[in-house]
Order: structure tokens, then sequence, then C-alpha cells
């Protein structure tokens, strides 16, 4: 089945945190898109119907894969339509304070006719106003 390029927005509704463990083969999660590349940590997205629909990918700068973004057509009927977007694990506490303290937050994706993500990111979905203090808890 041909790929046909697009686009998606979605508005995340819920996130699931995931850090693999050092030493811990069970608890260390190998990509079954990348089966050679180990993730430091994941954050899976859901929508308003806690249906996961992508995967924010977390990686040591030696293991982070060539393509950085990438789109997977799962065509099992559970997920028909799946995403990882990779990033380095330095840009991990940026991402979760963002799904912690803004709401609401959007995730948008560009996709070729080869099913690699062109463009990918993580954003509010409206703007904010200037000079709004936000609030970190201490």
């Amino acid at each position: 089945m041909p790929i046909v390029p697009g686009v998606q927005t979605k508005t995340i509704e819920s996130y699931k945190v995931y850090h693999s463990a050092v030493g811990s083969i069970s608890e260390i999660y190998v990509s079954p898109y990348l089966p050679e590349k180990e993730m430091e940590s994941w954050i899976e997205l859901y929508d308003d119907k806690i249906n996961r629909f992508g995967t924010l990918c977390f990686w040591k700068q030696i293991n982070i894969p060539e393509k950085s973004l990438v789109v997977q057509f799962v065509q099992d009927g559970r997920y028909p339509r799946d995403f990882l977007l990779n990033y380095e694990i330095s840009r991990y506490q940026d991402i979760i304070d963002t799904l912690r303290y803004e709401r609401p937050i959007e995730v948008s994706i560009a996709w070729d006719d080869q099913g690699k993500i062109s463009r990918g990111n993580i954003r509010t979905s409206r703007p904010e106003r200037t000079g709004e203090l936000e609030t970190v808890p201490e």
C-alpha cells in the first residue's frame, strides 16, 4: 500500500513516561522500528479517548538514529497511525516541562511518500500572552 504524504496535528490529552534501567534488559525499551538502538527515555502520547497515537523518544547523542524523525504506519488496527519523534536526551526536561505546565498542547507532523517525517514539533496550540508568569511548583 503506497504512503500518501500528509500533515497531522493532534491535541495531547495525556502522556505516559518511561525511563530505561541501566543493565536491566527487561526494562530497556528497544524500539521495534530501530532494533539496534536503545532509548534512554520515552513518552507515549494519548488522545482524549486514551488511545496512544505517538511516542517521543529520547536518545544519548551516540545512539540517536541517523534520521531523527521517522513516521511508522501500523496496520494492525490497534494504532492505525503511530509515529516516533526522536530527540536528544538533553531536550527531555524542556519537553516534559511543556507537557506538565502548558495546556493545550499539540503535536504536529508532516511526512513524505517514504513515511519519513519532514517536520515534527510539540507546541502550545494558542498564543501565550507576553509577560505571563508560569507557575512552577516548588
